[in-house]
């Protein structure tokens, strides 16, 4: 069975690889040090097992995954490469900093878009149509369409590309704004709630336990209300040119 935002998903595991074999290799360290030992003999004879896989920290090195680590990280190594290759925080390790998310958010973007069009989400036709409006009648998601649809002005707060960083920014530290309509006297209210993404950690930062699912709530609750914000957007501004 096909994982879900799988595209997505993909992306973010090959960053958090790539950051991470980055700093092995420019810190000139092995991986049976990252686990704990001397040598490559030491960790075959050692009596005390430091409870670090060698070959574990390897396969996410390189971005490979299994059922032994089919979230790319598991939250057992977190703390140990954080520490072992002198990241500044667990964030940092699996999402990258500010710049650095700044950097990929146009990939992200395309990758989310993709997802979004093959799990054929109620807003689909709605996605479609503002790419054919940036690709002169074409739907397909390309990174050209992507980088004019992020240049296009969104708010008082900057661009479209402004406000998709932001608010991956908080999905990365575990939390989201929620809208929920209340009815107060007859008049309908809009209540902005912060909640987390997931239970299984504090708001420190987003684990990657489950990262699929936790991509799909972020789509769900955050980035089609986006996006049909930038359509309805540039909708208004062809009505009214």
């Amino acid at each position: 069975m096909k994982e879900i935002f799988q595209e997505t998903s993909q992306f973010i595991y090959s960053l958090a690889a790539k950051r991470i074999y980055s700093r092995k290799k420019s810190m000139k360290v092995t991986y049976y040090k990252l686990a704990g030992y001397a040598n490559q003999i030491d960790y075959e004879t050692s009596t005390k097992k430091t409870g670090y896989d060698p070959k574990m920290i390897n396969k996410i090195a390189l971005g490979k995954t299994n059922r032994n680590n089919r979230y790319l990280v598991p939250d057992m190594y977190v703390d140990l490469l954080t520490n072992k290759l002198n990241f500044n925080n667990k964030h940092d390790l699996l999402w990258g900093n500010t710049e650095e998310i700044k950097q990929y958010a146009p990939k992200l973007f395309e990758c989310l878009l993709k997802d979004c069009i093959e799990k054929n989400v109620k807003i689909k036709s709605n996605i479609l149509s503002l790419l054919s409006n940036f690709g002169r009648g074409s739907t397909e998601v390309t990174p050209e369409k992507v980088a004019t649809l992020l240049e296009v002005s969104f708010d008082h707060m900057g661009t479209v590309e402004d406000q998709f960083v932001r608010l991956f920014t908080d999905f990365t530290y575990n939390k989201y704004n929620s809208t929920n309509q209340v009815e107060n006297e007859g008049v309908l209210e809009f209540n902005k709630e912060t909640k987390f993404v997931t239970s299984f950690n504090d708001a420190e930062y987003l684990t990657f336990k489950k990262l699929p699912q936790s991509i799909e709530l972020f789509v769900a609750n955050v980035f089609l209300s986006f996006v049909m914000s930038i359509f309805l957007s540039e909708n208004l501004k062809e009505f009214f040119d």
